[in-house]
C-alpha cells in the first residue's frame, strides 16, 4: 500500500467520519431513528470531502471511500443528496468497475426512496 493511500484513510475527517458512524448505530440500536440519521448523515459529509479529495489515479481508495459516503447518506435518509453524490462518482470515467456497480445500486435504492 503506497504512503499517498495510507495518508488518506488517516485523515482526521474520515476518522470523525467513522466515530460520528458508531455514534450512529448506537442510536439506531437504542430506537432513535432520527437521531441516528442525523449522526449518519453528518458522518457522510467527513467520507465526502476526503472520497472528492482523492485523485483519479487512486480509483479503488476513490470509490471505496465515494460508496461509503453514499451509502452513509442512505443510511441518513439523505436520498436526493445520495443521488447527486453517486452521479458525481459515477462520472469518473476511470472509476473501479466493483464499485461503479456498488454505487449504482445504492443510487438506485435512494432514487426510489427520495
Amino acid at each position: 500500500m503506497s504512503r499517498g493511500i495510507l495518508r488518506v484513510f488517516d485523515d482526521p475527517r474520515l476518522r470523525e467520519s467513522e466515530a460520528l458512524s458508531f455514534r450512529a448505530e448506537q442510536a439506531r440500536d437504542k430506537g432513535d431513528h432520527p437521531g441516528a440519521c442525523a449522526l449518519y448523515a453528518q458522518a457522510a459529509e467527513g467520507a465526502e470531502a476526503v472520497a472528492r479529495a482523492v485523485p483519479l489515479s487512486l480509483p479503488r481508495t476513490r470509490g471505496l471511500l465515494a460508496r461509503s459516503a453514499v451509502a452513509l447518506l442512505y443510511k441518513g435518509c439523505k436520498y436526493a443528496e445520495a443521488v447527486m453524490l453517486a452521479d458525481h462518482f459515477l462520472a469518473d470515467e476511470g472509476a473501479d468497475p466493483g464499485f461503479r456497480r456498488e454505487i449504482e445500486g445504492l443510487r438506485g435504492k435512494c432514487a426510489a426512496l427520495r
